[in-house]
């Protein structure tokens, strides 16, 4: 003890220093430390819940960005069905207008040849009648007396073939 009174300490003093840092030790502990300890330990567990939020976010965003892509691969294929669908129906009716409007054409052209074939039929017909009376009018005057009329059909289809001939 003496070495401590030669430093100039009081051992009373020195114990009741002692004691009074243990008794603000243990207080500061119990008032100050857990509650710091517990702020502490709270805000922990809310970096913790935050970390794991934010990992769930970037989870679920990358999920959306894959369905995202999948949704947009899906409509950029039915897109390309779509406007294939529409090219190939495209083609085909144009390909039944084509044959359509031939086949009105080809029907025109054909009553057109009908309506013609009929009408050098009947032109034909007249120019016969119109021979006819020219050659009894002809042989009339040449002969001067009108032919019985079996010698005068006889000369007219005889003229009449050989027209036809020609």
């Amino acid at each position: 003890m003496k070495i401590i009174e030669e430093f100039g300490i009081n051992p009373y003093l020195l114990l009741a220093q002692v004691v009074n840092f243990t008794i603000l030790l243990f207080l500061l502990k119990k008032i100050l430390y857990k509650p710091i300890l517990k702020v502490l330990e709270e805000r922990k567990v809310k970096i913790v819940r935050s970390l794991k939020e934010a990992e769930d976010i970037e989870k679920r965003l990358v999920e959306t960005a894959k369905e995202q892509e999948k949704i947009l691969e899906k409509a950029r294929s039915e897109a390309a069905n779509l406007i294939s669908e529409v090219k190939k129906e495209s083609k085909e009716l144009s390909e039944k207008m084509l044959a359509d409007t031939r086949a009105t054409v080809d029907e025109a052209m054909k009553r057109g040849e009908e309506r013609l074939e009929l009408e050098k039929q009947q032109m034909m017909s007249e120019v016969k009648k119109d021979l006819a009376g020219l050659v009894i009018a002809a042989t009339a005057k040449v002969t001067q007396k009108t032919m019985d009329e079996p010698s005068n059909r006889r000369l007219v289809e005889e003229v009449v073939r050989e027209m036809s001939k020609s």
